[in-house]
């Protein structure tokens, strides 16, 4: 049986990495236990790696033991992924993710790949552009992503005040220079939902591709699997081959959301008459995809 190109770099990266942090390993997977973190290597498909970051939740299994975000989903794909696990929120701001995302460079395990992709939603989402850099990203994926949630930020962004306890200061928080040698950046965000939009607007990357899906509001990832469009646009975006007019003319299809008919009537509680009258034309909550 073949090795598979990047054995020698993940032995490397180990190698590299205090004993004490070894928390499993074998030829072609591994994990490391960090303060805070866990960090797990799988080696399947030879040319394509994902590096994936976990989105922020209210409370975590502790991530020595739990599956990590879209493990699933790219185990299914056979492709190779790097997952680091979370057991806080706090949007991979501590300096051991970058030690061993590092390690890991200089180790020659990203460079083994003909395809990187970072990939998030969310805190996940600020994970993959932070560090697209670091992993020699050849695209990015970022899902309605936080760029900035710091004292800077705190005249309109008032949400994740546990985010406040974060540096964001510093090169890794420079999202436009941390994506600049990325050649495909896609961010995916409701253009709508102000906060969010204004998180994205803070990156100052030019070349960046926006996809929009208006009134869902946070928790795009949900929203796009509910459409049946994530496999789709992850694997375009995997390729480099996003289309923002699919994606426009699918995220039309928006109005079977269970989540946009919410959203549209809240946007109209202090409109009787245009209230009654959207609730004539959406379609009624019976058989409407997603959650609320």
């Amino acid at each position: 049986m073949t090795a598979h190109p990047a054995t020698d770099a993940l032995a490397r990266m180990m190698a590299a990495l205090p004993g004490h942090t070894h928390l499993w390993q074998r030829d072609d997977a591994a994990a490391a236990t960090l303060p805070g973190y866990t960090v797990e290597v799988h080696l399947r498909d030879p040319s394509r790696l994902v590096v994936c970051f976990d989105s922020r939740a209210e409370s975590y299994d502790p991530s020595q033991t739990r599956p990590a975000w879209a493990y699933g989903f790219l185990e299914k794909r056979g492709l190779s992924a790097v997952h680091v696990k979370p057991d806080q929120s706090c949007w991979y701001r501590q300096s051991q993710v970058a030690e061993l995302l590092n390690a890991a460079r200089d180790a020659g395990l990203f460079a083994a790949f003909d395809t990187v992709m970072t990939y998030g939603g969310s805190m996940g989402g600020f994970g993959a552009l932070s560090f697209a850099a670091t992993v020699q990203a050849t695209t990015c994926l970022a899902l309605n992503p936080q760029a900035n949630l710091g004292p800077d930020v705190r005249d309109w962004e008032t949400r994740y005040r546990e985010a406040l306890d974060q540096d964001w200061t510093g090169p890794l928080c420079d999202l436009g220079t941390t994506t600049a040698t990325t050649a495909n950046v896609i961010c995916v965000l409701d253009p709508r939902y102000m906060p969010d939009r204004k998180q994205v607007e803070l990156i100052n990357n030019p070349n960046m591709t926006r996809l929009h899906i208006p009134f869902v509001r946070h928790r795009i990832p949900a929203h796009i699997n509910a459409l049946q469009m994530l496999k789709q646009l992850f694997a375009d975006s995997l390729a480099g081959q996003v289309d923002p007019v699919w994606f426009r003319t699918q995220a039309r299809r928006r109005r079977t959301l269970l989540r946009y008919r919410n959203e549209m009537l809240r946007r109209t509680e202090d409109h009787p008459t245009r209230r009654a009258r959207l609730e004539r034309l959406l379609p009624p909550e019976d058989g409407l995809l997603g959650g609320p």
